[in-house]
């Protein structure tokens, strides 16, 4: 019989020994079980996205239940479909998970989220919302996704106090969403200022500054409602705070900053906005009202202007302005600049004016929100009317 210590360091190494093979074949059917969980992916991956028909997916349903080590599954392929634009399978496969009574309140709550996106995505924008109403009230861990997925949905009704009461939530630590709201309180002030209501627009106004002081939409609605009001001081300083936050704005608030210097009969600061924003952008239609200005006392000197900004950077609409300023005793010569001006207004105008720095959308304006991926204030100039300066 062996000694007692012999025996007790024999019972050790057999308890050893045990814990460290149960553990390798714990790990080992761990692994298993991440495998075929990955198989069962693949497989029911591949089989919905290559079967166009809602068979497919009803099929998928049947031949994975759901459990715990699925669900990830379930919630994967479903993404899948909404991304690849078949929101209604997703909605089919999310609903399927929803319905399962075994499901933890944890499950069920990323199951509802992503059901939500589906809606939305089919634009089913008043189910999306009811989904998430209900989230929010009830998760406080999904508060901050389901909240701003529920002020994309109020954005794309253009429900602004709703976006507007959602966001200022989000506001508080989300600086892009101060920006967005600034963006939702200049919607109200528009539609304030269609209606002629000058008073509310301000309120509407003063709320977008408090959101994002350097948004430089709320300065330019500001010079437009101050000018409603006949206040052309006011209308200057709001359009050089504009400018101080988005100096591209200088064409559009070009119009307006004239006319407020033509009620203060301020001729002298008209042509020094002309001479100073030339300086960042040299558009075309900058340099027309400059050399219009000179020529009215000086045409030498204003063909001088256009040909000196041009030299520095050429643009087509900058080549009509200095045909057209051209002057010649040939009637031959003079056909010819007419027929190069019309030639060089159709080029022109097929240029984009504005691309969108997200997503690449042009347009012939300036959008404030991007029509495409709903990006606020991505708008930039582009080439033709206005060209890039060139690499030094």
């Amino acid at each position: 019989m062996p000694d007692t210590p012999s025996l007790y360091l024999l019972i050790v190494i057999a308890i050893a020994l045990g814990f460290v093979l149960g553990r390798a074949e714990r790990r080992r059917r761990a692994d298993k079980t991440e495998q075929a969980a990955m198989q069962d992916y693949y497989r029911g991956l591949d089989f919905v996205l290559r079967e166009p028909s809602d068979v497919a997916v009803e099929r998928f349903i049947e031949s994975m239940p759901v459990e715990e080590s699925t669900i990830d599954t379930h919630l994967a392929l479903g993404a899948v479909l909404r991304h690849r634009g078949e929101a209604d399978k997703a909605v089919r496969i999310h609903q399927n998970l929803i319905a399962q009574a075994q499901l933890s309140d944890a499950a069920r709550a990323r199951a509802e989220f992503e059901l939500a996106r589906d809606y939305f995505a089919a634009g089913l924008l008043g189910r999306a919302e009811s989904l998430l109403v209900a989230l929010t009230s009830r998760d406080e861990d999904w508060q901050p996704l389901a909240q701003n997925l529920l002020v994309d949905i109020y954005q794309r009704e253009r429900d602004w106090p709703n976006a507007i009461r959602v966001g200022t939530r989000l506001g508080r630590r989300d600086p892009a969403m101060r920006r967005r709201l600034a963006h939702f309180h200049c919607e109200l002030a528009e539609q304030a200022l269609a209606e002629g209501d000058l008073r509310e627009a301000r309120r509407a106004l003063a709320a977008g500054a408090d959101a994002d002081s350097h948004c430089a939409r709320v300065h330019l609605l500001s010079a437009r409602v101050e000018e409603a009001a006949g206040r052309p001081k006011v209308v200057r300083k709001q359009l050089n705070r504009a400018l101080g936050d988005d100096p591209s704005l200088a064409v559009d608030a070009a119009s307006m900053y004239e006319r407020a210097c033509v009620a203060l009969q301020d001729h002298r600061s008209w042509r020094r906005y002309l001479q100073g924003n030339l300086a960042f952008d040299r558009d075309a239609q900058l340099l027309a009202r400059l050399v219009g200005i000179v020529a009215q006392t000086d045409p030498q000197r204003a063909l001088e202007i256009a040909e000196r900004q041009l030299a520095q950077l050429p643009t087509l609409a900058g080549v009509r302005l200095l045909l057209s300023r051209w002057q010649t005793e040939s009637p031959e010569i003079a056909e010819l600049l007419r027929a190069l001006q019309n030639h060089l207004a159709g080029i022109a105008t097929d240029a984009p004016g504005f691309r969108c720095g997200d997503c690449g959308f042009v347009a012939q304006v300036r959008l404030w929100q991007c029509p495409t991926c709903h990006g606020w204030d991505t708008a930039r100039p582009q080439s033709g009317a206005r060209a890039q300066p060139r690499a030094a």
